[in-house]
């Protein structure tokens, strides 16, 4: 847990920050902005297909209130040093959206939730039965590159289109294992990190290069 104290604006004499971090999240952290990327997702819509449609628009209002300080990208700024970033190269409110996601999409609740909402269309069930066979060969996949068979036959690709159903189940099903291809935008991503502190969140990252491009 990291605690810092900083002025934010005449007449309030500090802000009480709280930024909890580990090996662990900061892989879901970050895996999450990569899917959402990947998958073509808009702001927000990761809400959306954890949770139902109307609850996405409640927690959006409720996390974005205008002026709020979310919204605000000077009252991160000493985090956002302590990662290697300047104040305007990040935006808050993305980091808080994938950090929230990160703690819901690793609970049993997220696996079902899509599944109850009155929206639900059969393209949903449709893609459930479709992913659920291709993860289950992914894995068949990998055991069989890994005792030296020929698998280019069987291999079955990552999705790549923008329904994010398949990418919560492959994420849920691998324990937010991480393709290939993620793993290099990810190792793109730590090079860019600048200076850091000692002892920072961005101390951590660089100090740990090399475990966090092959987190599971």
């Amino acid at each position: 847990m990291f605690f810092n104290k900083f002025p934010t604006s005449d007449g309030s004499d500090v802000t009480v920050v709280t930024l909890a971090a580990n090996c662990r999240e900061m892989g879901v952290f970050s895996a999450m902005n990569l899917f959402a990327e990947q998958a073509n997702m808009e702001h927000g819509d990761i809400f959306g297909w954890i949770f139902s449609p109307s609850l996405k628009n409640e927690l959006i209002t409720l996390l974005h209130k205008i002026d709020d300080e979310f919204s605000q990208p000077d009252s991160y700024a000493p985090y956002l040093k302590d990662l290697g970033l300047a104040p305007t190269l990040a935006c808050p409110e993305a980091l808080f959206n994938a950090k929230v996601a990160g703690y819901v999409i690793r609970s049993k609740g997220a696996i079902f939730a899509p599944l109850v909402f009155s929206t639900s269309d059969p393209y949903d069930y449709t893609t459930d039965v479709r992913v659920r066979p291709k993860k289950y060969l992914s894995r068949l996949n990998r055991l069989r590159m890994e005792a030296g068979e020929d698998v280019s036959d069987a291999w079955v690709d990552v999705s790549r289109g923008n329904h994010p159903r398949p990418w919560i189940r492959m994420l849920l099903a691998d324990d937010c294992e991480i393709p290939d291809f993620i793993e290099e935008n990810f190792s793109e991503f730590l090079s860019k990190i600048g200076e850091v502190r000692p002892g920072t969140v961005g101390d951590f990252l660089v100090t740990h290069r090399d475990k966090l491009q092959k987190i599971n």
